[in-house]
């Protein structure tokens, strides 16, 4: 039964008893009067006038604060380890990325506690040797691709060798032209024959020095990018260590709780604090699956002097057994506390040009169950007129009747003395 059926119930069976109550004192007045002094006088009624106006149709019931999606952040250590600092408080505003508190690092695994400045320094030495390597395996395919644009020492040795060699098979042949010829001795000729064989075993002695400097220049580069590779990984992971033991807000917003002071143990995941953005914050209202399905997105909405609007309803599947829910947007940040209680008020539609009374003027019939409302004639009593009731709102009852016109007096305390007197 809706809050309005049972309000008129009520009323009926008050209407009743009041109607007993009067006829049972007629009785005994006319038992005891003369036949002359039966007529009692009329009730004494207030009264108000007829007015057309709007009406519009609320659901009314409780909401709570609460944060929008995203709009609160609950903030922990991604390691688990000492409190060294806590650097805000309570109703502080953060911005996103702002440091909130710290773990001491000797608390925190290996990682975390990794020494992030000798890291960088050797992060640094070890990029130059790559450098360098770099720089030499490219000097190194040049030499492969032009052999005689550059030479190491052992090369420059070995082109020494072979224009030794070069020069002194030659003296050999014109030696042995000349011998050919009488002209010179045979001994010149074995002396000029053993300095060619002397000249090969020297030539061959530095190209057995000589190194494959392309060789050598590809693994040395290939040791450089391995050493500089593993300083940076243990640079970034000191750093994210580093990172990790400074707990940082995610959002810009108000601290609105802290969990632990400076010197206290914090869990992996633990929360530590909770920060809210509180222009997110939103009315959560619990309705009756009767009140939910009459609901619409857009719905203005009054809280406790708040205005905002529906932003979604969720109906219940059940609407006799089940709740549903009405999420509202406020128009301004409101000034409550997350998770306050307001009374909440939903216009659901308006009614405008309606002829409205006031609620203690629409009184029910215990007899046939009917509306009736007592308009004052021009004799200055009262005659009852069935009307049919619509929406009602903060003391106003929306009615219907041929009868009833704007500033048409109509009876409001006292009707139902009216309705037991028969006037």
């Amino acid at each position: 039964m809706s809050p309005r059926s049972r309000t008129l119930v009520t009323m009926g069976a008050l209407a009743a008893l009041i109607i007993v109550v009067a006829l049972l004192r007629g009785h005994q007045r006319g038992a005891a009067a003369a036949p002359g002094d039966q007529a009692s006088a009329p009730p004494r009624v207030q009264t108000a006038s007829v007015r057309i106006g709007d009406i519009a149709q609320e659901v009314r019931g409780e909401g709570r604060v609460v944060a929008a999606p995203g709009g609160m952040a609950a903030l922990s250590f991604s390691e688990a380890g000492r409190i060294a600092s806590v650097n805000v408080h309570v109703g502080q505003h953060v911005a996103a990325g702002e440091a909130m508190a710290s773990l001491d690092l000797s608390t925190v695994s290996a990682a975390a506690n990794g020494n992030v400045q000798p890291l960088t320094v050797q992060q640094q030495a070890t990029q130059e040797r790559l450098d360098v390597a770099k720089r030499e395996l490219e000097r190194a395919q040049r030499l492969a691709r032009s052999p005689g644009s550059e030479l190491s020492p052992e090369a420059a040795q070995v082109r020494q060798d072979q224009a030794r060699l070069a020069g002194d098979r030659s003296a050999l042949a014109r030696e042995q032209i000349l011998f050919k010829g009488g002209v010179a001795a045979l001994k010149d000729v074995e002396a000029a024959r053993q300095q060619v064989a002397l000249d090969e075993a020297a030539l061959a002695a530095d190209r057995a020095k000589l190194p494959d400097s392309l060789l050598q220049a590809r693994q040395a580069y290939a040791q450089a990018v391995s050493d500089a590779a593993a300083s940076g990984a243990s640079l970034a992971l000191a750093r994210r260590g580093e990172s990790n033991a400074t707990l940082r807000s995610s959002i810009d917003g108000v601290v609105t709780a802290l969990e632990r002071n400076p010197g206290e143990w914090a869990d992996a995941g633990a929360v530590v604090a909770t920060v809210v953005n509180p222009s997110s914050a939103q009315l959560s209202v619990a309705l009756p699956g009767d009140q939910a399905a009459v609901v619409e997105a857009g719905d203005p909405v009054r809280a406790d002097g708040i205005s905002g609007r529906v932003l979604r309803v969720v109906r219940p599947l059940d609407p006799t057994t089940q709740m549903g829910q009405a999420v509202v947007a406020f128009d301004l940040t409101p000034k409550t506390a997350l998770g306050s209680v307001l009374l909440v008020e939903i216009e659901t539609g308006v009614r405008r040009g309606v002829t409205l009374v006031p609620v203690s003027a629409v009184v029910q019939d215990p007899a046939d169950g009917e509306y009736d409302v007592f308009v004052r004639n021009a004799k200055g009593s009262f005659d009852s007129v069935k009307v049919e009731v619509g929406w009602s709102r903060r003391g106003w009852e929306e009615v219907h009747s041929r009868s009833i016109k704007a500033g048409v007096t109509v009876a409001t305390y006292g009707s139902y003395e009216l309705l037991a007197t028969g006037n």
